[in-house]
C-alpha cells in the first residue's frame, strides 16, 4: 500500500513549543515518512505507511506528551465558544477581587480579614475559570515538557501561596489578588487567541474553495475527470484556457499565461513555458498545457 497523507486536529497547544513538541512526537513515530504542525489552525498534516503504523497508534504516541489528535471526525470542540465562557466567567470574578484590592491599597487594614477574602475571591478564578490552563500546565510538567501555560501556572500559585503564608502567620505580603489578575489577563489572550485562530482557520478554508474540484488526467491515452483528491504523484492533467489548475506541477508540454494574482498579488498574467512550475487554484488563460 502506498503511503498515505492526513490532516488532523491538535489539542491542547498554546505556542510554539507546543506545536514543535506534537511535531517531534508524530516523526519519531516509526512509520511517519514526515509531519508538519500549524498552530495558527491547530491541525497536523503527516504522511505515514499504513502497513508499518495506524493513525491511532500515532495519536497514541502525542498523547504521551500531553496532547491530543482529534482523530474521531465530528467531535471538534469549538475552541472559541469554550474561550469565550471561560473570559466571561473572569469578568464577572475579576470585579469584585478588583474593588477590594483597590480599597485595601488606598485604605489600609479599611475591611477586616482582607488576607483571608482575598483567597476565596481569588480561589474560582484561578482554579474554576482557569482550570485548563492550570491542567494544561500540569500536563505538560508531567510529560517533562514546558509552554506558555506552566509559566503563567508557575507564577498564579507562587501569587495564591503567599495568602496562605500570610494566614499561616509568615511576615510577607499578600499577592493572592494579584494571582487572579494574571490569570484574568491570561484568559483574555486566549479568548482574543482563538478568535484569531477563528479568522486565520475560515481564511485558509476560503481559499481552499477556490480551487478546482475536479481534475483531468489521461489515462490510456484517454482524458478522464477525476476528484483532485484522488491525484497522484505523476499524474498527466490537460489544462484547458479558461479553466483552473487543479493542483501545482510542472509544464511538460505547452505554453500559456497564467493568472496567479490570487496567491502571489501578481495582477499581470505571468507567461509560462516548457518546465515551469504552476500553482494550484491558479487560472489558465490562454494555451492548453500538460
Amino acid at each position: 500500500m502506498a503511503e498515505k497523507t492526513t490532516t488532523l486536529g491538535v489539542k491542547g497547544m498554546t505556542c510554539a513549543s507546543c506545536a514543535v513538541t506534537v511535531k517531534k512526537a508524530i516523526e519519531k513515530t516509526p512509520g511517519v515518512v514526515n509531519a508538519n504542525v500549524n498552530l495558527a489552525t491547530n491541525k497536523a498534516t503527516f504522511t505515514f505507511d499504513p502497513n508499518i503504523i495506524s493513525i491511532d497508534e500515532i495519536a497514541k504516541n502525542v498523547s504521551k506528551t500531553g496532547y491530543a489528535l482529534e482523530v474521531n471526525i465530528g467531535k471538534e470542540v469549538d475552541e472559541l465558544a469554550l474561550a469565550k465562557k471561560r473570559m466571561l466567567l473572569a469578568i464577572a470574578l475579576i470585579i469584585p477581587e478588583t474593588v477590594l484590592m483597590l480599597i485595601d491599597m488606598i485604605w489600609p487594614n479599611a475591611i477586616p480579614y482582607i488576607d483571608v477574602i482575598s483567597l476565596i475571591v481569588a480561589f474560582p478564578l484561578i482554579f474554576i475559570a482557569g482550570f485548563t490552563i492550570i491542567k494544561t500546565a500540569f500536563k505538560a510538567l508531567i510529560h517533562g515538557n514546558t509552554n506558555m501555560d506552566l509559566l503563567i501556572t508557575m507564577g498564579v500559585l507562587a501569587s495564591f501561596a503567599t495568602g496562605i503564608m500570610k494566614i499561616a502567620g509568615m511576615n510577607i505580603v499578600n499577592f493572592a489578588f494579584i494571582g487572579g489578575m494574571i490569570m484574568f489577563f491570561q484568559l483574555i489572550g486566549k479568548y482574543l487567541e482563538a478568535l484569531a485562530k477563528g479568522r486565520a482557520s475560515r481564511a485558509i478554508k476560503s481559499l481552499l474553495e477556490l480551487g478546482a474540484k475536479t481534475a483531468r488526467i489521461i489515462i490510456d491515452g484517454q482524458e478522464v475527470e477525476v476528484g483532485t483528491s484522488n491525484l497522484d504523484i505523476g499524474d498527466i492533467m490537460v489544462i484547458r484556457p479558461g479553466e483552473k489548475i487543479p493542483t501545482d506541477g510542472l509544464i511538460i508540454e505547452g505554453e500559456t499565461t497564467i493568472d496567479e494574482s490570487m496567491t502571489t498579488g501578481e495582477s499581470m498574467p505571468v507567461l509560462k513555458n516548457l518546465n515551469d512550475r504552476v500553482i494550484g487554484g491558479t487560472i489558465n488563460q490562454m494555451g492548453s498545457i500538460k
